[in-house]
């Protein structure tokens, strides 16, 4: 995590504007991507994913929620990609039941990622899957399937991300768990209709912050 030195005008209490220094949190992402940049489609044509694209544009639109909800529109939150490597292994711990076909085991996932030569400078890790990933979920003591899963620490995992529509949004709310905040009610915001950050389930729509997810970006923001 790093601070970066902006410049803030706002009025003082003589109305005469002066100039601060703002100073902004910079959060590092590292990205590992298990799936090649290049594949073979049915044609055998050669096609190119724009991977780091993606990711770059996530960020862009997460780091624009934050600072717009909880910043009034200040740069304070800066979220900026570390694109590690390629993950390549030849087998995936995998997991299938009854009511889960196939997906990667995101729980035996954590242990290989420690694995992996980590960098100091990193604050969240965020590893991309083309598969789905399936989880043990202590309430109902059963696998279950999930489009991200957030691991205690900084891990994050997210599943069939290039597929994944407005992948931000997943970000924000996992990113919520990194600031120590549990699933709310998926109450929705009565004027918008958007849902709650918070909420377990996914739903079509977007996402409002609730007065405790500012808060957490806020004390965050201090503690930086």
């Amino acid at each position: 995590m790093q601070k970066q030195v902006k410049r803030a005008i706002h009025k003082a209490e003589t109305n005469i504007e002066m100039i601060d220094l703002l100073l902004a949190v910079q959060l590092n992402i590292g990205v590992y991507y298990t799936f090649p940049e290049k594949y073979e489609s049915v044609e055998k044509e050669i096609v190119t994913q724009d991977i780091k694209g993606k990711v770059k544009n996530m960020l862009r639109e997460a780091e624009k929620e934050i600072n717009n909800q909880v910043f009034g529109g200040q740069q304070a939150i800066q979220l900026n990609p570390v694109f590690i490597e390629y993950w390549h292994e030849n087998q995936w711990p995998m997991y299938s039941d009854k009511n889960i076909s196939s997906a990667v085991n995101a729980d035996r996932v954590w242990p290989m990622l420690e694995r992996q030569k980590l960098q100091k400078n990193i604050d969240i890790y965020l590893v991309l899957f083309a598969e789905e990933i399936a989880y043990f979920d202590i309430d109902s003591n059963k696998m279950k399937l999930a489009g991200w899963v957030f691991a205690k620490g900084n891990k994050v995992a997210a599943s069939k991300f290039m597929q994944s529509e407005e992948p931000h949004q997943s970000l924000l709310h996992e990113l919520g768990h990194w600031l120590n905040l549990e699933h709310e009610n998926c109450t929705l915001d009565p004027l918008s209709l958007d849902i709650n950050v918070m909420c377990e389930k996914k739903y079509p729509g977007k996402i409002y912050f609730t007065a405790s997810y500012k808060k957490a970006w806020r004390d965050f923001y201090e503690r930086g």
